[in-house]
């Protein structure tokens, strides 16, 4: 079914990143497949989101319940317990519609970051 099929995405995308020490990867048994949020420890999400959208990936920043808002990153801040930290995150979407080729790209870019 497709939430299998997002989530297979999901792990996938989270087991290529987890090791990687720059970053921190915001997620819980409660998190939904369709997002993830990762924080980069010493770049501005800005930052990061632009280098992606260089290379065609789109990505968001903030948290996704409160992209509409000017305090975009207080979610963040409470769940990271830190505003600098809140400030250099990205969010990641995926859907059945992702690649795994889409995902080796971002996996790349992520780590070039």
């Amino acid at each position: 079914n497709k939430y299998n099929d997002v989530l297979q995405k999901y792990n996938y995308l989270v087991n290529n990143l987890e090791k990687e020490n720059h970053l921190i990867l915001n997620k819980s048994q409660y998190s939904s497949p369709y997002i993830l949020s990762i924080t980069f420890k010493n770049v501005k999400g800005e930052t990061a989101l632009h280098t992606l959208e260089k290379n065609n990936i789109m990505v968001g920043t903030g948290s996704a319940c409160n992209s509409h808002s000017k305090d975009q990153e207080k979610t963040l801040i409470y769940t990271l317990e830190d505003e600098t930290l809140a400030v250099n995150s990205i969010r990641i979407s995926l859907s059945t519609y992702t690649t795994y080729e889409e995902l080796d790209l971002l996996i790349k870019h992520i780590k070039e970051i």
